[in-house]
């Protein structure tokens, strides 16, 4: 038998005219007894609607949990139009996240596996902890030391250590100057949401040393805002410590000027109200969260550069 769909029900509609349910709600976890692995499903179930669970819904779901994973029930309600019309009405608080979603999903997809990386820029989180899938032989975490920081950053510090991918190490350097890094001797080079932090002539001091590391047909892979859409959003740029914000024309242009061959472009958090009309629309971020080849129109833009 088919279980209730959400928002439906008639117990729902009960709770509407102010009755009571017999349904679950969050107070009811308020015991010191730990809940059970159905009990938590439920839990979870109901804070991501908002509100109690009916009784039907609750008995509807306990079923389906005998038979199905708890992922698989979770995304039931992941994938409900409850659900949606809630993140929908919230996309303002969760455009962050959406964004920070997205990137995972590029960098689990789309990088290369590499035995030998750099990280550029890492203090704000690794390329491993961003959900790279691949094993490595060494992952080295470029950033400035705490004091030579912005203060929203001097807080976060880099520790080498031992993964089940692969050993991180930490080196503090400016990233202009990468000259304790042996020639040919990287892989992959990634600067994930780094370009933007630094002036456009520095970029050109830091495409010369990540062509000296490289090897010879290596990987460099870059994420960053696009002006395209940045410029709808705000007048200035979208983060204080931002020196520039490129266009893809321009910044594809610097790449190639650089030397580098580009392999892919690619486009995250397509941004199909905004564009077409120029009025910036937070529900963006959920009808286009994902990758996307209108790297024009996305509001962030990345690039699989080759050496």
């Amino acid at each position: 038998m088919r279980g209730p769909r959400i928002g439906v029900t008639d117990e729902e509609q009960e709770l509407k005219r102010g009755r009571p349910s017999d349904g679950v709600s969050l107070a009811c976890y308020n015991s010191p007894v730990p809940p059970t692995g159905t009990d938590t499903t439920l839990l979870v179930y109901s804070a991501l609607l908002g509100r109690p669970l009916t009784g039907a819904e609750t008995t509807s779901l306990v079923n389906r949990l005998r038979n199905s994973s708890e992922l698989v029930v979770l995304h039931e309600v992941l994938a409900s139009s409850e659900f949606a019309r809630r993140r929908m009405v919230n996309a303002v608080s969760l455009h962050p996240y959406l964004i920070h979603a997205a990137r995972i999903k590029l960098v689990a997809a789309m990088l290369p596996p590499a035995l030998a990386i750099v990280d550029v820029g890492g203090a704000n989180g690794t390329l491993y902890d961003l959900g790279y899938p691949h094993t490595f032989d060494e992952m080295i975490v470029i950033d400035l030391p705490p004091e030579d920081r912005c203060e929203m950053y001097q807080g976060m510090r880099l520790e080498s250590r031992g993964t089940n991918q692969g050993p991180i190490s930490t080196l503090y350097t400016n990233m202009t100057d990468l000259s304790p890094i042996r020639s040919a001797s990287i892989d992959l080079v990634w600067m994930g949401q780094v370009i933007e932090h630094i002036s456009e002539a520095d970029s050109f001091l830091v495409y010369r040393e990540v062509k000296r590391i490289v090897r010879s047909g290596g990987h460099f892979c870059l994420d960053t805002p696009n002006r395209n859409l940045t410029e709808i959003h705000t007048a200035g740029w979208i983060h204080p410590e931002h020196k520039i914000e490129y266009k893809p024309e321009h910044l594809r242009g610097n790449l190639l000027r650089a030397g580098f061959t580009i392999e892919l472009e690619l486009g995250l958090c397509e941004m199909v109200r905004t564009w077409r009309s120029r009025i910036f629309d937070y529900t963006d971020f959920l009808t286009g969260g994902g990758i996307s080849t209108n790297v024009t129109a996305c509001y962030l833009q990345y690039y699989h550069c080759r050496v």
